[in-house]
């Protein structure tokens, strides 16, 4: 092959015979290179391969050769770190176990000193209601005093049902209530539903003076079917001079409690029945003609109501009262009878014109053709100004 080259470079002729042989013998060297060649190649790798895991290995153990040895040099502060951490754990139980117990012992004694207390402030005000309304003396017995589950009256050693009426069963039952919501310290209404059943008459005056006393206070609806429990109510609140605003009860047939406001008996003085009279004047003058004629009638109710407020207040200065029970024989003195005839001249034909135009009385034949008219009120109205202000000139 050598030989082949060289007469190829020194310009001579190739023998051909020998060419093919010789191309032959060099492949086959060639390759035979080669596969020597890739042998070496991949052992190469594989020795590249194992040399990197083994650089890996030894990598892992020099980082935990370092971490043994740098554990070794803490070693001792570990060591005293766990046991803080333990000895801080157990104390931390330990701690829980007594500020549990203490806190619970201090929770019972809180509790024991708030319940004794509020029985304390409740007993007090109790008293002070039992007083007030003449209530028998009774034991109170609490829960922060003998275990019991709730407080408890007596009567000696009785319980009060054992000896004592219905009635003043009634009257501490009241006392209780009243106790228990001014203890409460609320401003919510207090309802009464028929609080003087079973209750003397002694006691009414009593009950209702202690509920206009809380009306004062608070809205107080009160419940009962006891006309003069409801006239003692209605007096407290007049001798105020307060409003009571009167629902009453009514059946209407199939349906059952219907509310009428407002129901007699009220409390109307000259003054304010004066102000409903004008409103109704000034109603009628721009009302149709049928309207005119409800409204003449309605102010003749209030004119005839007025001639009355006016002479029980103001002519007999209240000695004696509609819806009143009472006699003030002590007002007397204070009847003007020197003007009374001057007044009287004029309230009472204007009373019976009223009675006879208002809606709430029948009217005789001759009248039912003659109705009064808006001139007729006016001038009837006028009268009566005239008749109170000259009354109460000084």
């Amino acid at each position: 092959m050598r030989v082949i080259a060289q007469d190829t470079a020194d310009g001579q002729p190739i023998n051909q015979g020998t060419l093919r042989e010789d191309a032959r013998g060099v492949a086959i060297a060639v390759s035979t290179e080669l596969e020597t060649l890739s042998v070496a190649v991949r052992q190469m790798a594989d020795d590249k391969a194992n040399a990197a895991t083994a650089l890996a290995e030894k990598q892992r153990a020099v980082s935990e050769l370092v971490a043994r040895i740098e554990l070794n040099r803490n070693l001792a502060a570990a060591r005293e770190y766990v046991r803080r951490a333990r000895r801080a754990q157990q104390l931390e139980k330990l701690s829980r176990v007594i500020s549990s117990g203490a806190s619970k012992q201090l929770t019972v004694q809180s509790k024991l000193a708030s319940e004794d207390l509020v029985n304390k402030n409740f007993e007090t005000l109790f008293v002070e209601e039992c007083a007030r309304l003449r209530a028998p003396q009774v034991a109170l017995r609490f829960q922060g005093r003998s275990g019991q589950a709730q407080r408890k009256k007596a009567v000696a050693s009785y319980k009060p049902s054992a000896v004592l009426s219905e009635g003043e069963q009634k009257v501490l039952a009241l006392a209780d209530f009243l106790a228990e919501s001014r203890m409460r310290g609320t401003k919510a209404p207090l309802i009464f539903d028929d609080p003087v059943t079973s209750l003397d008459y002694r006691r009414l005056d009593e009950v209702a003076a202690r509920i206009q006393n809380l009306a004062e206070t608070h809205q107080v609806v009160v419940l009962t079917h006891n006309i003069m429990f409801a006239s003692a109510l209605i007096a407290a609140r007049q001798n105020k001079k307060l409003r009571t605003r009167i629902y009453e009860v009514r059946d209407g047939g199939e349906t059952k409690g219907i509310l009428a406001a407002d129901v007699e008996p009220r409390l109307d003085t000259p003054a304010d029945l004066a102000k409903r009279i004008n409103v109704k004047l000034q109603e009628m003058l721009s009302a149709e003609p049928v309207v005119q004629d409800a409204l003449i009638k309605e102010t003749y109710d209030l004119i005839r109501a007025w001639c009355e407020a006016f002479v029980e207040q103001e002519l007999l200065q209240n000695v004696t009262q509609r819806y009143r029970k009472n006699i003030m024989m002590t007002r007397l003195s204070k009847i003007d009878s020197s003007r009374l005839d001057d007044a009287i001249a004029i309230i009472e034909p204007l009373f019976d014109r009223a009675c006879e135009r208002m809606t709430g009385h029948s009217h005789a034949v001759e009248y039912m053709s003659t109705k009064p008219t808006v001139g007729d009120v006016q001038e009837d109205w006028e009268k009566a100004k005239a008749a109170r202000a000259a009354y109460n000139a000084a």
